[in-house]
């Protein structure tokens, strides 16, 4: 793995709590949510001055079962990669995945309303690919195996990504494929948002890697430990 990384990155974080605190976090903001709203993005309501609609309507969601369905992700996402991709770079990737959704929000004048974190998501799993595919900052030593893993999840994203833009009934096919017992259509798929939500997530790791490059070849008159 590229030396500036591992050098300088920070302690891996405890992801399983990590996890567990934005979970109920978003318990907590779906509560705030429901007893007094304002939280859900709207467009006209944005226009009109509610800014931080782009990021609270990514903290909230349309029932139970899609709050459940992205916690559930969330854990699951950061106990898979716990060890394999540096907790910063997963925080990094999380975040951009939730810049990216909101720049695909305010860009977007078909959208009248959105709220889920399913966008951040996508930004989580396309940045740890992208961290295993390139070997950035793995707190295990490099190898073929995890190469191959975030090639194969990038790939199954991209794939993902073109059956949705060229079957507009994709979850309706997937649910005939694969049967549930909850009914995932319960809820409305804004798919732009995962994509955006996946672009935001590659740029913020990129981003974090090359800073560590830049900083690793500051001149040694700079300050000792500035960039630790």
């Amino acid at each position: 793995m590229p030396e500036y990384v591992t050098q300088r990155l920070p302690r891996q974080w405890p992801v399983v709590a990590l996890a567990v605190g934005l979970v109920l976090l978003m318990a907590g903001a779906q509560m705030l949510s429901d007893r007094y709203g304002g939280w859900v993005f709207s467009r006209t309501d944005f226009f009109s001055g509610a800014w931080w609609q782009l990021g609270s309507a990514q903290w909230v969601h349309f029932g139970g079962l899609h709050a459940a369905s992205n916690a559930a992700s969330l854990v699951l996402m950061l106990w898979a990669m716990q060890g394999v991709v540096a907790g910063a770079l997963q925080g990094a990737a999380l975040a951009g995945g939730y810049i990216g959704v909101a720049v695909v929000l305010v860009l977007d004048p078909a959208c009248s309303y959105y709220a889920g974190a399913s966008g951040a998501l996508h930004g989580l799993w396309a940045g740890n690919a992208v961290a295993l595919l390139w070997g950035l900052g793995a707190p295990l030593p490099r190898s073929h195996g995890l190469r191959w893993l975030g090639g194969a999840m990038l790939l199954a994203l991209l794939v993902k990504f073109g059956w949705q833009t060229h079957d507009a009934g994709a979850l309706h096919t997937w649910q005939a494929l694969v049967p549930l017992p909850l009914d995932l259509a319960d809820f409305p798929v804004y798919t732009p948002s995962h994509t955006g939500g996946a672009a935001g997530g590659v740029v913020a790791v990129l981003l974090y890697a090359l800073w560590f490059r830049l900083a690793a070849r500051t001149p040694a008159c700079c300050p000792a430990g500035r960039y630790q």
